[in-house]
């Protein structure tokens, strides 16, 4: 329970309990004597200070009020226990619609109510019910209010709901200053290629013997240095004599067919 509600438990245990806070005797009796439903309704209107249209909250609070009367006089409950409930039903469910409880909180807060209508224990809690009649009104209360709990909050709370704004601010800013242009970035200007440079030639073969030779004059022995520029000149021997016969293979194919070509006979040209 909330701490406001915990006050009106306290107040309510010190005070005289709810015997009397809504029906007196007198009206308990004209309750009794009510011909009918509809007596009994006009009654409760008046006591409970009702408009006389009822509002539909009203209309549903005068229907529970019947219904706990009604079980009451099934019961053969007696006038002050007649009172008693009423006004305990009655705290309880606006108990519930002030401190927005869930079932179970509700519950707990009606036990709480029903106990301290109970036990004979002054100034904190009077016995005007017994065990008996807890056990009936428990299961009359879980019967009507709690099997239509969510009903009753339905009707009688106020639903919270969170509204949420936004706002975009789509405005354009100018900027505080052009900067000068002096302080501009430079056009970029893409660096000309470097010139390609100029194929080399291949050395001939003189002059690549000549720059064997003085490739071949480091720290080496005589010996050595004789043997490997022999080796170096039979390999160039052979290279050269490869690429003459290759040579001398694509000018005689050459050769063949410019022989055909020139054997080949004329043709005639046509009269006039």
């Amino acid at each position: 329970e909330t701490p406001e509600s915990l006050k009106r438990l306290l107040a309510i245990s010190m005070s005289k309990s709810l015997v009397w806070a809504d029906l007196s005797a007198s009206d308990v009796s004209a309750l009794q004597d009510a011909a009918d439903a509809t007596e009994t309704r006009s009654l409760l209107i008046q006591i409970l200070a009702f408009n006389e249209d009822p509002s539909p909250r009203e209309k549903v609070m005068l229907e529970f009020h019947l219904n706990n009367l009604r079980f009451a006089v099934e019961n053969k409950f007696t006038t002050e226990k007649i009172s008693a409930l009423f006004s305990i039903l009655k705290a309880n469910h606006e108990e519930m619609v002030r401190g927005h409880f869930t079932l179970e909180q509700s519950l707990k807060y009606f036990k709480q109510l029903l106990l301290m209508h109970a036990v004979q224990r002054p100034p904190y809690s009077v016995g005007i019910f017994t065990f008996k009649d807890v056990s009936l009104i428990m299961d009359h209360a879980n019967e009507t209010y709690y099997n239509n709990f969510k009903l009753f909050q339905y009707c009688f709370t106020e639903s919270h709901e969170l509204v949420l704004t936004t706002r975009y601010n789509l405005a354009d800013v100018a900027p505080e200053r052009f900067p000068p242009l002096t302080e501009a970035i430079p056009k970029y200007v893409p660096e000309a290629a470097p010139a390609a440079a100029p194929a080399e030639q291949a050395p001939a073969p003189a002059a690549a013997e000549a720059e064997l030779g003085a490739d071949l004059d480091i720290d080496l022995p005589a010996e050595v240095k004789a043997v490997i520029a022999n080796k170096i000149q039979v390999e160039i021997r052979k290279v050269e004599t490869q690429m003459e016969a290759a040579y001398q293979e694509r000018e005689s194919r050459l050769l063949e067919k410019l022989a055909a070509l020139e054997s080949m006979p004329t043709k005639a040209g046509k009269g006039k």
